[in-house]
């Protein structure tokens, strides 16, 4: 028989239980809850906990799914509108090409083309929620910069990420939340490049990274004469001399009558007694004489030139000193190389080079406007050339814009798919 300790033990255990469980009602008929600490009960607890959090974190990813939405739709609105643009741009160039426009009227386009330029770099640096939407993962700064010379643009670089931002919309799922503009707005298909001058330049051996359309320009510095002439450069040939490379002055005495050519050219008649004597080739090359020191030699002289290369007016330059098959030419905005063999060049000049599929949107539209501006003085008919394979890159450029759009729009129809699939589980949930 158990004693009086024993009883008294077991009657305070069963009115404290009797207790709990009366507050424990009484918990119960005011919250409206069964559960309300997971002692109530523990395996249904648990269950509620692992919902409750699967709430909590479809909240999250709806939340997601809705940012994301929403940036994506503004970047197919920025990618539409900068294709209608293309349009405009392309409209203007072909009325140009028709060679109906004068000089007034293709500068009256180039403005026009210099405001759609302003333009799309605006659209290009749109911000949606404090962030640029063409940045990719660098989406705090503005993605497109412009440099400018006397207010107007005259390069846009891309500075923001090469990696598009991937935002969690679902439980193992990351979606794309940010593009990359450089890849909505530049091929990626590089060719070798294509000298369209007549310099004499032509593609070196390495593989460029210049991209869209550059210009190679070939200046003199010096023209030196092999021994026993007589002969010696001029006094305008440091700065009017265009020869570059080899070449052969041919000196010929007949019948009382002096005469000296460049390269076969014209004959030019001289006494000897002249100091800067203009010589012009076949092709225009152009070399200034000294001929006081000539004693009557006849024959051949060969003569060297020798210069800089630039591309479009870079502050940096190489020597033209050895004429070999790999010169590398390097854009100190940029920091790109042109390699050029230069092996057959001839004579200065500016050299057009295009490198087909790699051009960007506002490369394009920068050279379409200076070619309109005509700033390098090109004639009617180089302009419309160039300005034709312009043309060309817009439609490719244009093809560009629009693959990426097309994606976009179809990832926000697969984000509105997958949105209104989580509704119906975060509702079936709670």
């Amino acid at each position: 028989m158990a004693g009086w300790g024993t009883i008294y033990n077991n009657t305070s255990f069963a009115l404290r239980r009797q207790a709990g469980e009366l507050a424990r009602l009484q918990e119960q008929a005011a919250s409206g809850a069964r559960i309300n600490r997971v002692s109530d009960a523990p395996s249904d607890a648990y269950r509620v906990m692992r919902l409750r959090a699967q709430i909590d974190s479809f909240q999250v990813y709806s939340k997601n799914l809705g940012e994301v939405s929403r940036v994506l739709e503004l970047s197919n609105n920025v990618l539409i509108k900068a294709s209608t643009r293309i349009t405009s741009v392309k409209q203007l160039l072909t009325q140009v090409a028709s060679g109906t426009y004068g000089p007034v009227a293709r500068a009256t386009v180039a403005e026009q083309i210099d405001a759609i330029l302003e333009e799309v770099l605006s659209l290009a640096n749109t911000k949606s929620l404090g962030r640029y939407i063409l940045g990719g993962t660098s989406s705090s700064a503005a993605p497109f910069v412009a440099r400018r010379s006397d207010g107007s643009i005259t390069a846009v670089d891309y500075q923001g990420s090469q990696d598009e931002l991937l935002v969690p919309v679902a439980p193992g799922v990351e979606y794309v939340g940010l593009l990359t503009g450089d890849s909505a707005f530049r091929q990626e298909d590089r060719q070798a490049p294509v000298f369209m001058g007549a310099t004499g330049a032509m593609p070196g051996t390495a593989t460029s990274t210049v991209r869209g359309d550059v210009h190679l320009t070939a200046t003199h510095t010096l023209t030196s004469y092999s021994g026993g002439s007589g002969l010696a450069a001029g006094t305008s040939s440091a700065g009017g001399d265009t020869i570059l490379g080899a070449h052969v002055l041919t000196i010929i005495v007949a019948r009382g009558e002096n005469t000296i050519r460049l390269d076969g050219g014209e004959p030019v008649t001289f006494q000897g007694t002249e100091q800067d004597l203009q010589v012009t080739g076949p092709a225009g090359e152009v070399v200034h004489v000294n001929l006081e020191s000539w004693a009557g030699f006849e024959g051949d002289i060969t003569i060297t030139g020798t210069g800089k290369l630039t591309i479009d007016n870079s502050d940096s330059f190489t020597n033209l000193t050895s004429f070999t098959d790999n010169v590398a030419v390097t854009d100190s905005g940029t920091g790109r190389i042109l390699y050029v063999d230069t092996t057959d060049v001839l004579r200065t000049g500016t050299e057009p080079v295009r490198v087909a599929g790699t051009h960007d949107l506002f490369g394009v539209l920068i050279n379409a406007r200076d070619l309109l501006a005509n700033d390098r003085n090109l004639s009617t008919g180089k302009q419309l050339e160039l300005l034709g394979h312009a043309l060309t890159a817009l439609d490719s450029v244009q093809q560009v814009v629009l693959t990426k759009g097309t994606s976009a729009g179809a990832r926000l129809q697969a984000m509105d798919a997958l949105k209104q699939s989580m509704e119906t589980i975060e509702n079936s949930a709670s």
